[in-house]
């Protein structure tokens, strides 16, 4: 389990996002490579992709507020919650300012 850490060492060119490295903060947390999404209070009409498509996903409490997929594609989906959730979501966007691509489409079945 990763210790708990302060904002600080979350953000930043080196910080736990920018090297993917799992964190659990007061109301965050991030994992790599994840047995399971969870989908907390994202809305329905985000899709949310497999978790064996996922290298690292971030969570504000219960709610994936974003993720980087195995191919590198980042979704940051844009939902409003809370003041704090939308520092954390800042964070987020920062770490993946040149990949972001916001709502996340499920691929099609083949």
């Amino acid at each position: 389990m990763p210790k708990a850490v302060s904002y600080r060492e979350i953000a930043g060119p080196t910080g736990l996002l920018a090297t993917e490295t799992p964190f659990v903060g007061n109301s965050m947390r991030g994992e790599k490579n994840p047995a399971h999404i969870f989908r907390g209070r994202l809305p329905m009409s985000i899709a949310i992709p497999s978790a064996s498509d996922v290298r690292f996903v971030v969570y504000s409490y219960a709610t994936p507020i974003g993720w980087m997929l195995k191919d590198g594609t980042a979704v940051v989906p844009d939902v409003k919650y809370s003041v704090t959730t939308s520092k954390q979501q800042a964070y987020v966007a920062a770490w993946m300012a040149h990949f972001v691509r916001t709502n996340y489409e499920a691929p099609s079945a083949a």
